[in-house]
């Protein structure tokens, strides 16, 4: 059962690849600062096979997420319940972190995929002919200076190129200042004020012992 989600990855990825043959103009293209781009033959058939189906699974996968949170508030006093007696190390603020984080980057990847297309279709559609013509001279590698891009590709190319670290920095806010995470920073810390900066460390026994004490002197002497 663990292999069926990677083998479904593999076989909807290589079904993809053919697909993708089809809206294939030529090899590939190389743009000045930005290296190898994807060859693709903006038509109808060409949203149908690369575009929109990112679109529908990001959207569908969004529809998911906003369900799990609906059954979460519902039913979270039950879903505590659960957790506490079956001593899971899923805690309820750990699974709302999730669900929070997934429904923000499923938003993301909607609101990228969607741009991505209209950026691919504005400047229109070109006519889907036959094979032939589609195809024609297919070894052709093209390239361009970064002067006859036009400024609106440019900019779209450089948003997806940091939405990878935007997606990082979302997932580390989310699971980065969490209960967990700032019991670690402070072991680190810890090791760095004792190991490095050679300072002592303080120990909480003994300055209790000594408040303890104090507070027993002065109830002995009144």
């Amino acid at each position: 059962m663990r292999l069926f989600p990677t083998i479904s990855y593999r076989i909807i990825s290589t079904i993809h690849i053919f697909l993708d043959y089809i809206v294939q103009g030529h090899r590939f293209d190389i743009i000045e600062n930005f290296g190898c781009q994807a060859a693709v033959y903006i038509s109808v058939q060409a949203i149908l096979i690369i575009w929109f189906p990112q679109l529908l699974f990001a959207v569908i996968t969004l529809i998911f997420a906003t369900l799990a949170l609906h059954n979460f508030i519902r039913r979270r006093l039950t879903f505590a319940a659960h957790l506490h007696n079956s001593n899971s190390a899923l805690t309820t603020n750990r699974y709302l972190r999730l669900i929070a984080m997934a429904l923000t980057e499923m938003i993301w990847g909607v609101v990228l995929t969607a741009y991505n297309l209209w950026s691919n279709a504005s400047p229109g559609l070109r006519p889907w002919t036959n094979w032939a013509d589609v195809h024609s001279d297919f070894g052709r590698v093209d390239a361009y200076p970064v002067a006859e891009v036009p400024e609106f590709f440019i900019h779209a190319m450089l948003l997806f190129w940091w939405t990878l670290p935007a997606s990082s920095f979302i997932f580390f806010v989310f699971f980065g200042f969490g209960e967990d995470a700032m019991k670690e920073y402070k072991k680190v810390w810890n090791w760095f004020r004792k190991t490095v900066l050679r300072k002592p460390e303080v120990e909480k026994k003994k300055l209790f012992d000594e408040s303890t004490a104090g507070s027993r002197f002065v109830m002995s002497f009144s």
